[in-house]
């Protein structure tokens, strides 16, 4: 009954497996969770990581107008995935940037949960998604929500194996290509979980 797939040719392991977590979240949350369209602006926070990556592309390949937010070492990279723009959050703060989005999508939890900051960077319509989220700031979306045009969207997310299959097959097809700094051994895996923290 869990999500499985078979890996298409073509798709090495280590792109799948990337795909699995980051691949999964960003396509839940840019199509299920804030519905984002053709030609809006998507502001991706956190976009040289897993879940980030994964939405910068997808965001592209919806035929969003993506930004995103990163450090300068992964720039470079961000802007190879699809990026139009890229703020460097170490130099620039992304609220203070000219410009409104239609969809933020905060996957290191940048926006503290301080909506009253972040609703100015939102169209009238906007919708924030927080990847990166505890139980109070799920419920406060929720409230958030119920009263305001603009909206935020959190909590956990429902894969499926046609979205796998589907993420795969973008991979498959060069469209989507999981971003991957370093591949451990098995034996390693102690060193691979404190490189990521």
């Amino acid at each position: 009954k869990d999500v499985i797939a078979q890996i298409p040719l073509g798709v090495s392991y280590a792109q799948a497996t990337s795909l699995v977590f980051g691949g999964l979240t960003a396509l839940s949350f840019l199509r299920d969770k804030l519905k984002l369209r053709s030609g809006e602006r998507l502001l991706v926070i956190g976009a040289g990581g897993a879940v980030g990556s994964a939405a910068v592309q997808l965001g592209k390949v919806m035929g969003a107008h993506v930004v995103g937010v990163c450090s300068a070492s992964k720039a470079a990279d961000v802007k190879a995935l699809g990026a139009v723009e890229v703020i460097d959050y170490q130099s620039t703060d992304w609220r203070k940037t000219p410009g409104r989005y239609d969809v933020i999508l905060d996957n290191v939890g940048d926006s503290d949960f301080a909506f009253a900051k972040v609703r100015p960077k939102l169209s009238p319509g906007g919708r924030l998604g927080l990847v990166v989220a505890d139980l109070p700031a799920t419920l406060q979306s929720l409230w958030i929500s119920m009263f305001n045009r603009q909206k935020v969207f959190a909590g956990p997310i429902a894969p499926s194996t046609s979205d796998l299959e589907y993420l795969l097959s973008l991979c498959r097809e060069q469209r989507l290509d999981p971003l991957i700094s370093q591949i451990f051994p098995f034996e390693k895996i102690v060193e691979a979980h404190r490189v990521v923290d």
